[in-house]
């Protein structure tokens, strides 16, 4: 079957993309940034690479070498035009120069586009193959407003990439089941590749149910061997030459042999122990799991799963009934909407029970390792209700029901899912960016220590210090793991990317030399919570009847914004955004913090 080459877009495509974009560019604005991990493994090295300065953790140490410095260069490539032109324009016209934190948007909108891309990608490739059908709109529908797509897609992270990767495999893939075209099954196989080896190792294992599918195929045609090797050799020459890659860099930079793929596997799996590997920063029940997909897919999550076990049930079911249906009157559009077989149905979904087996049964669990499955999440929701139309659509033809009522359910899910979806992401956007806003306020001018304690792990990242004279340092709180040191500064980039950091290890053991002295500090981030003195921690905020003010008069309030507190904080207010006014009629309480950035007095005056 050849692919369709007609014009696929229709004057009712307009508002669905109208959607998407408004959605993966709001996100690029406004969206908090939910992991530590993000900023200070993804982040802070691209700083360091852009503007010669940044925090480093010990995964990339040489000793451990378990990030890869492959993965940041084409971000690299892609923002260092920005610097060199802001460079420019600050030293020959301060009135037009740039703050650096443009640059984090700058990828942050790259991240977007790429998976806005795909999406649409898709869109119009279920639209080409399955003709006179919900199923492209549904999908599209489901990725646009779905927070996890809205936060997921923007992340600079690895499971990102690979759950970007994984939307241009699907439409590979759409091409080569309806083909049967050896080089779109590559095709798959390359983005597969790229998610697993430049990206995150194991999401390669997405690619199992494509792999054993087209083995199948070949292993039944009549030059079974042949075709087969095909396959194994073209794939294996895929994934090789994307290693051979990525080993060079990184080999190059961290002065030795570095496969980085696989000592992920190794630290993750095979060398983990009680005193190293994921397990030591916490483990969690699988419920964890079942309720991030909840918040973050809301109806869309219950939909994907049950399409799981129904919709080959129901695709079996619409087989038979198309065949009625045909025997009794003629519709043209009743062959086009019968192409989804239950073994597409299979190879579409099955990378998402293959996922979520593997990863509810490992005890450390994080929200970003479900990444991968975003897209086939949305797909598997998608592909239920086409199924469940088609349901509908063909008893309505047998017994001449009326279509007003699937047209209201259609109508009342797409408007609870819309409402639900869009509440979550605003109360995101408004209540948790305030770490994006606040560090912006810092002097154009600014020099030496923005200081953090316990807030540490909400730092936008380095991209937010307004210059090359200011840095980011820690001082002492209550967290007593291992926090990041620094990057070897003037010296060149192999030089310092294959030098040894003192004080680093993989049991997150504390080292007190990644602390300075408060004394040091010049400025200072921090919320108006109490504070622990037994610990060391610097109250420098309070609260009084005149309102939030510095308890040490030697610092000063530059900005504060509101950060919700979601300790005390009550009601479904907390989980999704309400306007102040409702919130009596649906007993939610909330509180805030007071996210601030203070500076020592004497900066200020001068």
């Amino acid at each position: 079957m050849e692919i369709s080459k007609r014009n696929l877009f229709t004057k009712g495509d307009i508002l669905p993309i109208l959607l998407l974009l408004t959605m993966r560019m709001s996100t690029v604005a406004f969206m908090m940034i939910s992991d530590c991990d993000e900023v200070f493994n993804y982040w802070e090295p691209l700083n360091f690479l852009l503007r010669g300065f940044g925090k480093q953790t010990w995964e990339y140490s040489p000793e451990y070498s378990i990030r890869s410095w492959a993965y940041l260069l084409p971000y690299y490539c892609l923002v260092v035009p920005f610097f060199k032109l802001s460079e420019f324009l600050n030293n020959t016209n301060n009135m037009l120069s740039m703050a650096p934190y443009i640059g984090f948007y700058v990828v942050r909108f790259s991240l977007g586009t790429m998976v806005l891309v795909g999406e649409l990608r898709l869109f119009y490739k279920l639209k080409s193959h399955f003709a006179f059908s919900s199923l492209a709109y549904w999908f599209l529908f489901f990725s646009s407003v779905s927070t996890g797509m809205t936060h997921g897609a923007v992340a600079l992270l690895p499971s990102s990439f690979a759950l970007c990767c994984n939307i241009y495999a699907i439409s590979a893939i759409l091409d080569f089941y309806f083909t049967q075209r050896m080089r779109y099954a590559f095709g798959a196989i390359f983005w597969y590749s790229l998610a697993g080896l430049l990206g995150w190792p194991f999401s390669l294992a997405l690619a199992l149910p494509l792999i054993f599918y087209t083995l199948g195929k070949c292993l039944l045609s009549n030059k079974s061997v042949t075709h087969a090797l095909k396959f194994i050799l073209g794939s294996a020459g895929i994934a090789g030459s994307i290693l051979v890659v990525i080993v060079t860099i990184d080999s190059t930079l961290y002065s030795k042999i570095s496969v980085v793929p696989l000592n992920i596997f190794l630290y993750n799996v095979l060398f983990a122990d009680e005193k190293s590997g994921p397990n030591i920063f916490g483990t969690e029940p699988f419920s964890y799991y079942l309720l991030n997909l909840a918040l973050n897919f809301n109806l869309i999550f219950f939909l994907a799963f049950m399409g799981l076990s129904f919709s080959p049930i129901l695709q079996h079911w619409n087989n038979t009934l198309s065949s009625s249906i045909k025997s009794k009157i003629s519709d043209k559009h009743v062959s086009a909407t019968r192409e989804l077989h239950s073994s597409l149905i299979c190879l579409l979904l099955l990378p998402m029970l293959i996922w979520c087996v593997i990863f509810g049964l490992q005890p450390h669990k994080e929200e970003r390792f479900l990444y991968p499955i975003y897209p086939i999440i949305n797909l598997s929701a998608a592909i239920l209700l086409f199924e469940v139309d088609a349901s509908i659509s063909g008893v309505s033809k047998l017994y001449s029901t009326s279509k007003i009522i699937r047209f209201l359910c259609d109508i009342v899910l797409i408007v609870v899912i819309f409402v639900i979806s869009i509440s979550r992401s605003i109360h995101l956007f408004k209540g948790y960016s305030a770490p994006l806003h606040v560090y912006s306020y810092l002097p154009e001018n600014a020099s030496g220590n923005v200081c953090v304690g316990r807030e540490w792990y909400r730092y936008p990242s380095s991209f937010f210090l307004p210059n090359e004279n200011t840095r980011l340092a820690f001082v002492k709180s209550g967290f007593n793991g291992l926090l990041p040191g620094d990057f070897k500064e003037n010296a060149g980039l192999v030089e310092s990317i294959s030098s040894y950091p003192e004080g680093m290890n993989n049991q997150n053991l504390f080292d007190a030399g990644k602390l300075v002295d408060f004394e040091t500090c010049a400025y200072y981030v921090d919320i108006d919570e109490d504070v622990d003195i037994e610990v060391g921690e610097t109250r420098l905020l309070k609260n009084s009847d005149a309102g939030l003010q510095s308890a040490d008069e030697a610092w000063e309030i530059l900005h504060c914004e509101k950060f919700i507190n979601s300790e005390k904080s009550s009601g479904i207010g907390r989980l999704l955004y309400f306007p102040d006014f409702l919130h009596k009629y649906i007993k939610t309480d909330l509180h805030y913090h007071n996210y601030c950035l203070l500076a020592k007095k004497d900066l200020v005056e001068q």
